[in-house]
């Protein structure tokens, strides 16, 4: 998730920060299920339907400490989990579960917001057909209730902030067609026997085997590659030679006084 630095306050704009955005941010770029181009919309995952609850439902005085906090500056090493809890003590009304949820909820829908060709107000009438002819949310909430979204909905989508940034910088990190997760090497002995196997191995060798997982069509693989100790030498060389390239790289984007963002375990 998206981890802010050590303070009460969401988000920098100050030029020559970083921001560090963690793999986990993939999971909130699939929010609402676009039908078609058109934007109408024919599910909410069950996931979001706490945050879209309490979205709709908490008082105008609790809402609007909501978006205030994420007007905030503050370091901008960005995590989920610190963002909730910042908000969370920022937001008193809020418990720290709360306060995710809603956080998840803004996020993905921030992200599909920024996806399409929209104008905020076009992009929250499709929302709002969908919970008013949806059989699952139409008896859930009323008009008072669904015009008072709508109004909190265009807020945050032309306050833009922290929640669009972070959006968008996840869609060009992770648009690509397989995102790393993790990586796991199992090493093995593996023991030679002569033509006589009952005189037991006549030598021994070790085997990697390296695990990779990784995302694709957000479904979560696994890739397995045997590797040797001439390998594992070849992938440190290359993994020294890309940190190098990179911190020049950061160099660079730094003396261009431009914000960089990247990637956080």
């Amino acid at each position: 998730m998206l981890r802010s630095g050590k303070g009460s306050h969401i988000f920098s704009k100050a030029g020559k920060t970083s921001v560090k955005i963690s793999p986990k941010i993939a999971k909130y770029s699939n929010f609402f299920t676009p039908q078609s181009i058109f934007m109408k919309i024919k599910r909410i995952p069950e996931k979001y339907h706490l945050g879209l609850k309490l979205f709709i439902e908490l008082e105008d005085e609790v809402i609007e400490e909501i978006l205030e906090s994420f007007e905030t500056n503050i370091s901008p090493l960005l995590q989920i989990e610190e963002i909730t809890h910042a908000v969370a003590n920022q937001v008193t009304q809020l418990d720290v579960n709360q306060s995710e949820k809603i956080i998840a909820f803004l996020l993905s829908l921030s992200g599909l917001f920024n996806d399409s060709d929209f104008y905020p107000q076009e992009f929250v009438d499709s929302l709002l057909e969908f919970l008013r002819t949806s059989p699952e949310f139409c008896e859930k909430f009323d008009d008072f209730h669904l015009q008072r979204f709508s109004q909190r909905l265009l807020r945050v989508m032309e306050q833009g902030g922290v929640l669009a940034v972070l959006s968008k910088a996840a869609n060009v990190i992770f648009e690509q067609e397989r995102i790393f997760l993790k990586a796991r090497v199992i090493s093995d002995i593996r023991p030679i026997f002569d033509r006589d196997i009952e005189k037991g191995p006549d030598s021994a060798t070790i085997i990697h085997t390296l695990k990779l997982e990784y995302r694709q069509a957000n479904q979560s693989k696994e890739f397995f590659l045997a590797l040797d100790s001439i390998d594992i030498k070849q992938i440190q060389e290359q993994l020294n030679r890309a940190e190098k390239k990179a911190e020049l790289l950061r160099q660079l984007i730094q003396r261009a006084n431009v914000t960089y963002m990247e990637i956080e375990e």
